[in-house]
């Protein structure tokens, strides 16, 4: 700080200070516990103590973090005094300092390891919009926790106060769920954009998320002719996230004047580097809108008002793999009550067989690749077995979408087909527990 004061700002710093103190003194405060307390509290109080840093900056905590740091917390307190060691013998013997620099310098791999393998867990993160409101919701965990722990070991006292934070979470999740409003519901639009993607999402709590923008040509913006509009006339102001599955023109392509018209709080996409110009005027409409950007892997957990979306892929050792960028785009669950749906994207037979056993049976399938015959296989649909299947297709295309091939497999599994181009929008809502669909020719 005295080289650079403005280091002050930063957040490493922030993180590093807030992590080592916290360990340093869960380690003093858990002396007089057993050994489960001792080796378990470090790591806890590292991760309950930087999560609003955490979510305040990048919109991500990490209870995996927990675990992690039961095996980064030691490595790391070999690994950086090496570092600190070796640098010492750099100016006196350089050929020690060497061999000190390769032990710690692996001590650094494995770290970087451990973080990658915490990094793959399932749910082992949640990702929120990051800001003032995500940090003051961890402010609140954190202050929680430290009540607990100051507790006076009488039973009954820490029972009552488990009671009381108990009793606050209950009443905070279930806060505002009597409503004037007919039906508290998850509503899905896919709109109909011709031949590419694009659906809107309403929230009980009425915040908006858009899942694609549908496609641009030279003679048309489906963003600014059909996504615009729909979201204007169902009065949303604002976008609470917008996800842009992959870098194709038929999925990208309106995102760039949606983005520019709503400002979405958080952004999502696979962050596969593209040198295409519309990706990067997507990505320059982004930071002009000042949304926050995270590039989706498996595992992201994004909650809003009781819907949840889930990243089933891609992950980052797929990612690095040659395939098509359809392979490489986000495959989304959303989950809402009892209720599940799957957007597939454009994703094919790789990425099935891939997630196979690792979806579940889902109401809803937006059917993969807009029913092409590299999607859709038996065996996805013998796990998944949705009840509708919602194809977005554009009439009369020179692709032959969907493919007889799919919609004969569709109907052998029972699954009831929907397609944009015969029915125009196609309203999903549900409740969490029954559901309905509904569509709109001219919507």
């Amino acid at each position: 700080m005295l080289v650079d004061p403005w280091s002050v700002r930063s957040v490493g710093a922030w993180l590093s200070v807030t992590a080592v103190a916290s360990v340093i003194w869960a380690r003093r405060a858990a002396e007089r516990f057993r050994w489960p307390v001792r080796l378990v509290a470090p790591a806890l109080a590292a991760t309950i103590v930087t999560a609003p840093i955490t979510a305040f900056a990048f919109g991500t905590v990490a209870p995996i973090g927990v675990l992690a740091n039961l095996v980064a917390i030691p490595l790391a307190g070999v690994a950086v005094p090496g570092l600190v060691l070796a640098l010492a013998l750099s100016w006196l013997w350089p050929w020690l300092a060497s061999l000190v620099a390769a032990g710690s310098g692996l001590g650094l791999a494995l770290l970087d390891l451990i973080a990658q393998g915490a990094a793959a867990v399932p749910g082992g993160h949640v990702v929120m919009i990051a800001g003032w409101g995500a940090a003051a919701v961890w402010l609140g965990v954190a202050a929680a926790a430290w009540w607990l722990w100051t507790t006076p070991r009488r039973p009954w006292l820490v029972a009552a106060r488990i009671a009381f934070l108990t009793t606050v979470l209950v009443a905070t999740s279930l806060r505002g769920v009597v409503s004037l409003d007919e039906c508290r519901c998850l509503s899905v639009h896919f709109l109909d954009v011709g031949q590419g993607d694009a659906a809107v999402l309403r929230t009980p709590a009425g915040r908006w998320i858009v899942i694609d923008g549908g496609p641009r040509t030279p003679e048309s913006d489906a963003g600014r002719r059909v996504v615009i509009p729909f979201l204007r006339r169902h009065g949303a102001r604002r976008l609470a996230l917008a996800v842009a599955t992959h870098g194709d023109a038929d999925h990208l392509g309106g995102l760039p004047a949606v983005v520019d018209a709503f400002h979405p709080a958080l952004v999502l996409e696979p962050g596969e580097p593209l040198g295409r110009p519309l990706y990067l005027e997507f990505l320059a409409a982004v930071e002009a809108a000042g949304s926050r950007w995270h590039p989706a892997r498996r595992g992201d957990r994004i909650e809003l008002d009781s819907v949840t979306l889930e990243v089933l892929s891609p992950d980052s050792l797929w990612l690095a793999l040659p395939l098509d960028v359809n392979e490489h785009g986000v495959v989304l669950r959303v989950s809402y009550g009892g209720v599940r749906l799957l957007f597939q994207a454009d994703a094919g037979l790789p990425v099935e067989g891939r997630l196979a056993g690792r979806v579940g049976q889902v109401e809803v399938l937006k059917v993969g690749h807009h029913g092409s015959a590299s999607a859709t296989s038996d065996a996805w649909l013998a796990e998944l077995r949705p009840r509708e299947a919602v194809i977005s297709v554009g009439a009369h295309n020179h692709y032959g979408h969907p493919a007889p091939a799919v919609l004969a497999r569709l109907r052998r599994w029972g699954s009831e087909i929907y397609r944009t181009d015969q029915a125009g929008t196609i309203t999903f809502t549900t409740d969490g527990h029954a559901a309905h669909i509904d569509v709109h020719h001219h919507d």
